[in-house]
């Protein structure tokens, strides 16, 4: 690994001395006001100051983010990345802005029973006009919201529908593994893992866990970020 080459003349050493990571970060800074000179500034100041900043950081992140990657001459690998999360972003805007704050209010718990979870999928097709899926709602929904004034019937049906997804037994075991319809609950960080020995029974050195999708991730990612 020493051989490593990193961009903007720096070596791979540079990653473990103090005096190599200080001319790193003094790069960064001048990378940074060139890119945004007023974000420059605030970021100066606020290291002058030693103030805690988070919505700074997470201005100055994306910037940090194309820093690392053209230091470590992985632009396309992160621009790729990059594009992957972007497809998926729909998900996450739609669970604030619709999910969390239309639908899941107060007493709508109490109408989930009634709601035919799939007669309202199948309505919902129709509308999309092509098979549903998480991110299909997500799309549509947003797109409507945009115009809601000419698409309150169809946001009425989204709205039952994430009520019927959100409440109800069943619309909960279906979109069971759905990071759109999974409210933040609240853990127990003691019983994590259920106390039952035969639910984890070991088979060679693989994980009993199988992890997370791309989607759950970055579902728990913009949870962390955005409310906290």
């Amino acid at each position: 690994m020493s051989s490593l080459t990193l961009q903007f003349g720096f070596s791979f050493q540079d990653l473990h001395t103090v005096v190599g990571l200080e001319k790193i970060d003094a790069h960064f800074r001048l990378y940074l006001k060139e890119s945004d000179a007023g974000l420059f500034q605030t970021y100066e100041k606020a290291r002058l100051e030693k103030v805690e900043a988070s919505e700074l950081l997470l201005q100055v992140a994306p910037i940090l983010e194309d820093f690392l990657a053209e230091l470590f001459d992985i632009e396309s690998v992160v621009q790729d990345l990059q594009k992957q999360h972007h497809e998926l972003s729909p998900l996450y805007t739609c669970k604030r802005t619709f999910i969390q704050r239309q639908v899941a209010r107060k007493g709508a718990a109490e109408l989930a029973a009634s709601l035919d979870g799939a007669r309202l999928r199948q309505q919902l097709e129709t509308l999309f006009k092509e098979p549903f899926s998480d991110l299909v709602y997500a799309t549509h929904v947003l797109d409507w919201l945009r115009a809601s004034d000419k698409f309150e019937e169809s946001l009425e049906v989204a709205k039952q529908y994430g009520i019927w997804a959100l409440f109800s037994k069943a619309g909960q075991t279906f979109h069971k593994k759905s990071p759109l319809f999974q409210p933040p609950q609240k853990q127990d960080y003691a019983q994590l893992i259920p106390d039952d020995s035969e639910t984890h029974q070991r088979e060679g050195f693989a994980l009993t866990d199988t992890g997370l999708s791309r989607a759950q991730a970055l579902d728990q990612a913009n949870y962390c970020i955005f409310c906290h």
